[in-house]
């Protein structure tokens, strides 16, 4: 994509997303160019690794594909749709593990956000922003990062409501 495209592609998302967070810090910031604001979602999944044992990976993922507004975020090899953060082996995140990886990430991206990335292009000075819109994850790592009780590895199951197995509002 030329710049004017990418350009008009983040002022386009920016305008629309205002109808879904109006509320978003983005909006009160005169300053910042949303042309350059990159949205971003946080992403966990636990996955397998050596010897089939539980990995946690962490990861940000631009919300528009690097190939342009046509194209899902997640076409191409996730080397290029995934900003890899941390990969965890299973023994090294019981306790707070996690939640000190999630804060440092989101450390590291409230500076990205504030201060934003510097970069040249085409001979002049930009500075992008990740703005983060959104989490998401499979069940194990949502569990863990929001500190949820219910999973399908207890007999509670469902987060929203106190129904549990044995219970006369069972799900």
């Amino acid at each position: 994509m030329q710049e004017r495209e990418w350009r008009d592609t983040f002022r386009t998302f920016w305008s629309r997303f205002y109808f879904v967070r109006p509320d978003l810090d983005l909006y009160q910031q005169s300053s910042f160019d949303v042309s350059t604001c990159i949205p971003i979602a946080f992403h966990g999944d636990e996955g397998r690794g050596k010897l089939r044992r539980a990995i946690m990976i962490l990861s940000m993922q631009p919300i528009i594909s690097h190939k342009g507004p046509k194209y899902t975020n997640m076409s191409g090899h996730s080397f290029t749709s995934r900003l890899l953060y941390t990969v965890v082996p299973a023994q090294m995140y019981a306790s707070n593990t996690i939640d000190k990886l999630n804060e440092a990430m989101a450390a590291d991206v409230r500076s990205a956000y504030f201060d934003g990335i510097s970069v040249t292009h085409a001979g002049k000075e930009l500075t992008f922003r990740l703005v983060p819109i959104m989490i998401k994850g499979d069940w194990p790592f949502l569990r863990l990062a929001m500190s949820l009780s219910a999973g399908y590895n207890c007999n509670r199951k469902c987060h929203l409501c106190e129904g549990q197995v044995g219970s006369s509002i069972a799900i």
